[in-house]
């Protein structure tokens, strides 16, 4: 498990100038991602796949040789259908789909240059995720 210390913030869509509220915090980088797969897929994207007014950005502390970061979801204005995918297999799911989602996340982030030098695409490793579901018709093989 990777200890870091990290705050899951909403933002609110409608209200630009609000400042974001911190919906979650931790020290465990796995379980900050799961949170904010979660959250994405159950109040950022609606169940026709239409982006709601609350987008989540997750944000971890550096200390070397990790650098400071963060994360999020991409999710379109409409037509998600890779998020609409893992919301079915996650309200279908036995085992706990969330989990995987966020360790396949943190493998991906941390086999990359934006673990250590920083900067980079904050949805960078979403985006291969979704490209992942995109190409499959069950979660089985996903990670």
């Amino acid at each position: 498990m990777v200890d870091i210390v990290w705050r899951l913030m909403e933002w609110d869509l409608f209200d630009r100038e609000s400042p974001p509220n911190v919906r979650a915090s931790g020290q465990s980088l796995r379980e900050g991602l799961r949170a904010l797969w979660k959250l994405t897929l159950e109040e950022g994207v609606n169940e026709r796949g239409v982006k709601t007014l609350a987008s989540f950005t997750l944000r971890w502390e550096g200390e070397p040789p990790r650098a400071a970061g963060d994360a999020w979801i991409p999710v379109e204005v409409t037509g998600n259908p890779e998020l609409l995918k893992l919301r079915r297999w996650v309200s279908e799911d036995r085992g706990d789909l969330l989990t995987r989602l966020a360790e396949l996340h943190l493998r991906l982030l941390q086999s990359g240059a934006r673990w250590t030098a920083g900067g980079g695409e904050a949805q960078a490793e979403a985006h291969e995720i979704l490209a992942r579901v995109g190409r499959l018709d069950s979660p089985v093989l996903l990670g």
